[in-house]
């Protein structure tokens, strides 16, 4: 059996990279810049893809058996395109990559996304994720690290976040047992529902400096954070409570806890300092 992995340099990519590898299990590596991975090319077959290539399709898949899907942004009519082959191929089964309360919000990209898989004949399971604890070591890492302070639109309202390991472990349990004939969809948290205040509150007990929360309208987040429409939409989720749930899906699954934030600050906080 193969694995074919779509978006290995990213968040929950890399970390089911190192999955594979402890599991000496056969993957392929489908990626834009495969420069990026180069270094795992002692351990698995890289090939190049790109959605916005359709003549990449075929070759990048050939000889994998299932494929783990992060479609980021990209357009619909691409991913409808990349399935088409897939379904040609005969793949056994899709892991997607999803994100929390898709199925409240009818506009929301990736609830498009499993539409459209749904479409096909391919067996798939949607991970519906919430948002990564890692994305204070990537996209607000700046924020903690140089100004020291949590600034967003939530209006106080709290997620269960989840950490990408946890996902990218729950991804290799499904690319790695067998294939249910029906599609399936888990929510995919932490154990926990934290404030960002909170968040704050736990970056300061481990870091040799305070971090403080601000509450800001949008009008605020676009003036002082630069943020456009697409930001934005992603806080007014979080206004809604849509990513405040907690799911047990990944004790269930895994059979341990989902990691705390707490784990995740001490394990990295060498980032922040």
């Amino acid at each position: 059996m193969k694995i074919g992995v779509i978006g290995a340099t990213g968040q929950v990519g890399k970390e089911l990279v190192t999955f594979l590898k402890k599991g000496k299990q056969s993957a392929k590596l489908l990626c834009r810049d495969i420069e990026k991975i180069a270094d795992q090319k002692d351990f698995f077959e890289i090939t190049h893809f790109d959605f916005k290539d359709p003549s990449t399709y075929e070759q990048a898949i050939d000889g994998c058996d299932r494929i783990f899907l992060v479609t980021g942004g990209i357009n619909a009519d691409f991913v409808n395109n990349f399935l088409s082959v897939v379904e040609k191929k005969s793949i056994k089964q899709i892991v997607l990559i999803s994100g929390l309360g898709v199925s409240t919000n009818q506009s929301h990209f990736l609830l498009n996304i499993e539409k459209i898989i749904e479409s096909f004949s391919i067996p798939f399971v949607s991970l519906r994720a919430n948002w990564f604890m890692q994305n204070f070591s990537s996209s607000f890492l700046s924020m903690v690290k140089e100004k020291r302070s949590l600034t967003f639109p939530d209006g106080k309202a709290p997620l269960s976040f989840i950490d990408a390991k946890d996902l990218a472990e729950v991804a290799f349990y499904f690319l790695t047992h067998p294939i249910s004939k029906e599609n399936c969809y888990y929510d995919i948290t932490g154990g926990e529902s934290l404030t960002h205040e909170a968040v704050a509150q736990i970056f300061s007990k481990y870091l040799p400096y305070s971090v403080e929360y601000l509450e800001l309208t949008e009008e605020e987040a676009k003036e002082n954070l630069g943020w456009d429409d697409v930001w934005l939409e992603l806080f007014r989720d979080i206004r809604k409570r849509t990513t405040a749930p907690v799911s047990d899906a990944v004790e269930k699954i895994l059979g341990k806890a989902p990691r705390t934030f707490e784990a995740y600050i001490r394990e990295n906080k060498e980032l922040w300092l």
